[in-house]
């Protein structure tokens, strides 16, 4: 009996030193995951969370999803810390229980108007000690002002930013039948490529059948952007169509309208 005593222990003692400390609580890993946001390392921030990790907003009875895995995740938190450098986030009252840890958040930013910041509550749910799922609930503000939204978009303190608006005209050059609709297929494809991309905000052809055919308005602030987004049209790259810049300051919500669009597009 002893020495079976003996031989458990030793047992139990190489498991301990062969496999290190204990796995980390989630409380922990929480914390870890806002340092990581703090030092605006996605790598790092993606190495807690699983491969089809959710990210949702709850905004009164609504819920929206930000991003539906780690490859959206990626995506979201590169474009967010680019357009938000200065983005912090200190948490307090941090509550554990089993697999599921909430935390009180305040973002801080610095705008033109000085240091900003906001309050929200997260709720991260985890699986296999990794996270599975973020819910931020936000403060509602007075007059209904969704500061992260705000800073998701690029928006300015008036809700607008700043585009390329493009107007597509008929081309100098004419084509047959069949090579006119296969410039017109590839044109098409291509704008659901630059809208998938996040670069192509809003797309559309004119009633009117007359040289201006019809738009483009791209999340680009530049001409010469746009330009290399244009021409990599079929239709604009044969001469089917021709192009024509402005420089456009509209709404940000207008980077919202593809997320939008995908909920109402039967076909």
């Amino acid at each position: 009996m002893k020495r079976i005593l003996f031989v458990s222990a030793l047992l139990i003692t190489v498991s301990v030193s062969s496999f290190g400390q204990k796995p980390k609580r989630p409380d922990q890993i929480a914390r870890e995951f806002i340092a990581a946001f703090n030092e605006q390392n996605v790598d790092k921030m993606l190495s807690m969370t699983t491969k089809d990790v959710k990210w949702f907003t709850v905004s009164g009875a609504a819920i929206s999803t930000e991003t539906a895995d780690s490859d959206e995740l990626r995506a979201f938190m590169t474009g967010y810390f680019k357009s938000c450098p200065t983005c912090r986030s200190k948490v307090t009252k941090v509550n554990a229980a089993g697999s599921r840890v909430t935390m009180t958040e305040t973002a801080t930013w610095t705008s033109e108007k000085g240091p900003q910041s906001n309050d929200s509550f997260a709720v991260y749910e985890f699986e296999n000690n990794l996270i599975a799922r973020v819910y931020y609930y936000e403060k509602p503000s007075a007059n209904g002002y969704d500061a992260k939204l705000a800073k998701k978009v690029g928006a300015d303190e008036r809700g607008m930013k700043m585009f390329v608006f493009v107007l597509l005209k008929s081309g100098s050059k004419t084509f047959e039948k069949d090579e006119r609709a296969k410039l017109i297929a590839g044109h098409m494809e291509n704008i659901g490529r630059l809208a998938k991309a996040g670069k192509l905000v809003l797309a559309g052809p004119f009633g009117e059948n007359d040289a201006i055919r019809g738009l483009y308005v791209f999340d680009v602030r530049t001409k010469e952007e746009a330009q290399k987004l244009v021409v990599t049209d079929p239709a604009v790259a044969a001469g089917l169509f021709d192009f024509e810049f402005r420089l456009w300051y509209g709404s940000a919500a207008l980077l919202e309208l593809n997320r939008i669009h995908t909920s109402i597009e039967k076909k």
